[in-house]
């Protein structure tokens, strides 16, 4: 995974990793674009190509209050499940 951005690129793939617990494809990205949010962080945003199966699905954990005020602290997956698709035109997904 490689941008010209290796800062970018490091983040990206550390953050996937992290997140879905696998190492990220090295097929070439497809840009889809780039935000700025309201708070002013920049998001870029890209589709690649690879297999990925959501039965190997393992996030890291968060911890955070958990009921809001109840001064309990719940760990909670950042991602609690995964799905696909296809763009259209490329196949069943």
């Amino acid at each position: 995974m490689s941008t010209g951005r290796g800062g970018t690129s490091r983040a990206a793939a550390r953050e996937y990793t992290e997140e879905l617990g696998q190492v990220p494809p090295s097929s070439e990205r497809i840009s889809l674009g780039e935000v700025r949010q309201a708070g002013g962080k920049r998001v870029v945003v890209w589709a690649v190509a690879g297999d990925f199966d959501p039965a190997e699905l393992s996030s890291n954990l968060f911890e955070m209050e958990w009921p809001p005020k109840s001064k309990q602290i719940g760990r909670f997956p950042e991602i609690d499940r995964v799905s696909g698709s296809r763009p259209s035109g490329h196949g069943p997904s």
